[in-house]
């Protein structure tokens, strides 16, 4: 029995189409997470939004909302993954969203700030 030439490419097109639809849904964002950040004069804590874990990270795919507050008496900044919040001045309360994109361990900082308690790692696993 032969096929109908019509029949086959149609059958073709829809299994690329498919597949199209499998990869886009890899990549849509699985949810969103929102993480705070306090900055004060002696460093930067970033909470855990999984504190069962003892991990500060997230997994792969999920969009992160960076909620960072300046609680010191200067300013300061936090930088992660090509973002930045510029200066911000004591009290002052910044957001950004990043697309955590990769798995790995990223580093976030201060730019006005030295010294380990100014930065940290953050994991996306």
């Amino acid at each position: 029995m032969k096929v109908p030439a019509v029949i086959v490419a149609a059958l073709a097109v829809m299994v690329g189409v498919s597949a199209a639809v499998d990869a886009h849904a890899t990549t849509v964002p699985s949810g969103r997470v929102y993480i705070p950040v306090v900055i004060t004069d002696k460093g930067i804590t970033v909470v855990s939004p999984n504190p069962n874990s003892g991990d500060t990270g997230d997994p792969r795919g999920v969009i992160a909302v960076f909620t960072i507050v300046n609680k010191g008496k200067k300013p300061h900044s936090f930088t992660f993954l090509g973002k930045t919040t510029g200066e911000m001045r004591p009290g002052v309360r910044k957001l950004f969203t990043v697309f955590l994109l990769a798995r790995g361990q990223f580093v976030y900082r201060s730019v006005f700030d030295r010294g380990n308690a100014f930065r940290g790692i953050f994991t996306v696993y």
